[in-house]
């Protein structure tokens, strides 16, 4: 497994965790405080309030930390074997579709030094390109490719007109 791919799984596992540890604690307010009115009716024990509201908690942490994970690793999941984390780039062809020049013009002062308004103008360059990954999984050996649209823009410039 690649470093970066190390690293997003961790975070991704981090992640999970703490909303897990977040919903298991709103799970366990939500029955400790609203125990005697709910778990009173269909708990004779009022001593069993706690133990219910930390079954529920540890119960709610564990799905909502097997739905986060599945939700943070639905794009390197391998789509043949289903492993997690699994998916490493092993090609990228970026074949740019086209530059777009583009502007701004903002009015810096109404009166310059000869009365005449000052702008400033800011320039650059809007880059589309199509792109193809090639992605192949470690556990089962299939390669895949991903084709999708990025946009960059580069070549900031700024001026002012006197």
């Amino acid at each position: 497994m690649t470093e970066e791919l190390s690293k997003a799984q961790r975070w991704g596992q981090f992640k999970a965790r703490f909303w897990s540890v977040i919903g298991s604690l709103l799970a366990f307010c939500f029955v400790f405080i609203l125990g005697g009115i709910v778990v009173m009716r269909f708990v004779t024990d009022p001593n069993l309030s706690v133990p219910l509201a930390a079954i529920l908690a540890m119960f709610s942490a564990a799905v909502v930390y097997v739905l986060s994970m599945k939700r943070k690793s639905r794009y390197a999941r391998c789509p043949s074997c289903s492993a997690p984390f699994s998916m490493v780039l092993v090609d990228r062809d970026e074949q740019l579709v086209s530059a777009v020049p583009r502007q701004t013009t903002t009015l810096v002062s109404k009166s310059g030094t000869d009365g005449h308004p000052v702008y400033s103008r800011s320039t650059w360059v809007d880059e589309f390109y199509r792109v193809c990954d090639t992605v192949e999984c470690d556990k089962c050996g299939e390669q895949f490719q991903r084709k999708y649209n990025k946009k960059s823009s580069s070549g900031g410039t700024s001026s002012s007109d006197w």
